[in-house]
């Protein structure tokens, strides 16, 4: 992780995290409509979640500074 002025940052740009975020969700919902056990796509939607949290997080600093 890269350190910057607001604290440790991801790697990878705010889309970057929304396109992992999608494909995460989407590959969830097929594995769990495919009839495959919870353990498999549980994790899979909480590490979606986890990712679509940083692009919302970069969101709120650029309004702020308005």
């Amino acid at each position: 992780m890269e350190r910057t002025s607001r604290g440790f940052g991801m790697c990878w740009s705010g889309e970057a995290s929304a396109v992992l975020a999608v494909a995460g969700l989407g590959t969830a919902a097929y594995i769990a409509v495919k009839g495959e056990s919870k353990e498999l796509w549980i994790p899979l939607i909480y590490f979606a979640l986890m990712a679509s949290v940083f692009p919302l997080k970069e969101e709120v600093p650029k309004q702020s500074s308005l």
